[in-house]
């Protein structure tokens, strides 16, 4: 079997990381494993794991220290070249992040990368396209047709050969940076991948190997999330105790760690209180039993009527307005989102209820991954013309997106109408899982 070596790569160290490090050990049985631990704030005691401290000075290699003072953010590789040097004795390395969580097998995903001669494996490899986050003009002077690729590497799985290769390059750039024919340094997310495949390395995906549907950039994962007792799983951005709460909190609007019923978000309710209290300030109210009465003289009005929405986006699920529109109103339930409108100003989603209605709210389960839906409108008509403002939600409290605890936004009185429309009060993309038009 082919030799590798994991490092676990981190610059803080707690109980929560040190379990995280564990899992990422045991994942490892035939491999060797070190912690490599960024000291330059001051040394990290990571025992019983074997460590290989560092700082972010990085000349002993011939690359550049830039950015200054987020050096090591910006070039993630530079570590796959000091384990090439310390210990160049290994086919293939794994670099893993300090918040990414790792339950799967190890020996068998590098037994299969030998067996098929893959050079490299990351996540999400995709073309940067122009307008992107990742589009940074270094990137492009590095590529060979004027486009560049992408990867998020909180995992890379590399081989020695590989390693070496992309070591040779990145002391090519270094020169022509110092002889300015190079602008600017391009970071690590870019140039693994688009250097890859410009030097002729086998390059895969590594949802290959292992379920990769929690690794992402964001959302933040706790320790406590029952998604993570799946088998063969790889998630990512994961964290655990006052660490998780701070990153969490930080990550979202202001108010916005607590739901439209006034309860605990529940991305936040299996945390320590202590640690809420030390990140909010403040008790925090958890979240109430869910009732399990039911309201039959409730009717959903918008069951499976037609629906559009104000525009399509590349991540739309359906060919047409009314296709993508329709998923949010009909079986089955989407895992994620029903319809993606694209980034406008005040996107909005509409129903027909096909004859006047007596109306009381809408019911509306919010996107599961990402939470735009802060600020909108409800609006209501009976011409699709002329519309009356029904809820007009200001804060920043979230809405739910779990379907135990659907979010109901009541109107002052019922109210008599044919169309029933959702509008976002910005100028963002909306997407929504489900849409209910609740009366009697």
């Amino acid at each position: 079997m082919a030799l590798y070596l994991t490092a676990f790569r981190t610059h803080v160290w707690d109980e929560h990381v040190a379990k995280v490090a564990g899992l990422a050990r045991a994942s490892s049985r035939s491999g060797a494993f070190v912690v490599t631990a960024d000291e330059t704030r001051g040394p990290l005691d990571v025992a019983p794991f074997f460590k290989l401290p560092h700082t972010d000075d990085f000349t002993s290699l011939s690359l550049p220290n830039t950015p200054e003072g987020r050096s090591l953010w910006w070039n993630a590789d530079y570590m796959l070249y000091l384990l090439r040097q310390r210990y160049p004795g290994f086919d293939y390395y794994i670099l893993i992040e300090y918040d990414a969580f790792v339950n799967c097998d190890f020996d068998a995903i590098i037994a299969e990368c030998a067996a098929r001669r893959i050079d490299m494996a990351m996540h999400a490899l995709q073309r940067i396209w122009q307008g992107s986050h990742w589009a940074y003009p270094s990137v492009h002077e590095i590529s060979e047709d004027g486009k560049a690729w992408q990867a998020l590497i909180p995992v890379v799985i590399i081989s020695g050969k590989a390693i070496d290769a992309l070591y040779n390059y990145r002391l090519e750039l270094a020169e022509r940076l110092a002889q300015k024919t190079l602008k600017e340094w391009p970071y690590c997310e870019a140039v693994l991948p688009t250097a890859a495949f410009r030097i002729g390395l086998k390059v895969e995906e590594f949802s290959q190997f292992v379920d990769t549907s929690l690794l992402r950039f964001r959302p933040f994962l706790s320790l406590n999330d029952a998604r993570l007792r799946k088998d063969q799983l790889f998630a990512h951005p994961v964290m655990g105790g006052r660490r998780y709460v701070k990153a969490f909190i930080d990550s979202i609007p202001k108010g916005a760690h607590l739901m439209t019923d006034g309860y605990l978000c529940p991305e936040l309710e299996p945390e320590d209180p202590a640690d809420l209290a030390a990140v909010l300030g403040a008790d925090c109210p958890k979240r109430p039993a869910v009732s399990q009465e039911t309201q039959p003289a409730l009717t959903d009005w918008a069951a499976n009527k037609p629906a559009t929405q104000s525009s399509l986006s590349r991540w739309s699920n359906g060919k047409s307005l009314e296709i993508d529109a329709g998923k949010a109103n009909a079986e089955p339930l989407p895992d994620d989102y029903a319809f993606h409108t694209e980034k406008e100003e005040n996107p909005w989603w509409t129903v027909d209820l096909l004859e006047p209605r007596q109306i009381s709210g809408v019911e509306i389960l919010n996107r599961r991954t990402i939470d735009r839906f802060l600020q909108f409108s409800i609006e209501t008509s009976m011409d699709d013309a002329d519309w009356q403002i029904r809820v007009s939600k200001q804060d920043e409290a979230r809405v739910s997106s779990d379907p135990a605890r659907p979010a109901m936004f009541a109107f002052a009185e019922p109210v008599r109408a044919r169309y029933v429309r959702i509008r976002l009060n910005q100028n963002d993309y909306l997407h929504l899982r489900r849409v209910r038009v609740l009366g009697r």
